[in-house]
């Protein structure tokens, strides 16, 4: 859609997320937040909203290491380094599945959550939960998990743990910078317009 649109959106530039004006945001900081209510069942968490990039990390780490000996202490063998390079390597057998499972008459049958744990990859939970949540498709656990991959594509996964994990600066979730109003008002003077016009009818049979 931006190349169909791009001689209405001269000086229009696509920007990411921020939560400074100057973009100059607080190291380890995302416009992205998790509510951690019920997503940690069983250990303390003391933010009732966790940064985005922290939260897959944990997440991960809870849903791949549960249940565990020493609950109060869940976080002992907990390292970020780790935990994003075992979600690195998960990601490319992720993108495996996708080709295997999407090819497969019964990939319609079971649910993501369920093909993960099939296929030990629960420390995607905490990368997938966001991407497949925010679209409105539905809680991760009820989603089958042929409509799931219909939408979630692999370089949408990438990109988003990539930039979470920070081994990729591009943001993947981007804004117009004068917004879609400018683009609309260029977009006018090429545009056959009747303005005020008075509704006879309306046909709705075309």
């Amino acid at each position: 859609m931006a190349v169909a649109l791009k001689d209405f959106m001269q000086g229009n530039i696509r920007t990411g997320f921020f939560l400074t004006a100057d973009h100059n945001d607080p190291p380890d900081h995302s416009f992205r937040g998790m509510v951690t209510d019920a997503q940690f069942d069983g250990v303390p968490v003391t933010e009732k909203v966790m940064d985005y990039d922290d939260y897959v990390l944990k997440r991960g780490f809870y849903e791949a290491n549960k249940p565990f000996a020493d609950p109060a202490n869940w976080l002992k063998d907990f390292d970020a380094e780790t935990v994003a390079k075992e979600i690195l390597l998960a990601l490319a057998e992720y993108e495996l599945l996708l080709t295997l499972y999407g090819r497969r008459p019964d990939a319609k049958a079971g649910r993501p959550f369920d093909m993960r744990a099939r296929n030990d990859l629960l420390i995607l939970t905490g990368l997938l939960e966001y991407a497949y949540s925010v679209q409105g498709y539905g809680p991760l656990r009820r989603i089958p998990a042929y409509f799931g991959m219909i939408w979630i594509s692999t370089p949408l996964v990438l990109a988003i743990g990539l930039t979470g994990l920070k081994v990729m600066k591009e943001a993947t979730v981007t804004v117009l910078l004068n917004g879609w109003l400018d683009v609309w008002n260029q977009m006018r003077p090429t545009l056959d317009i009747t303005l005020n016009a008075r509704v006879l009818r309306i046909d709705r049979s075309v």
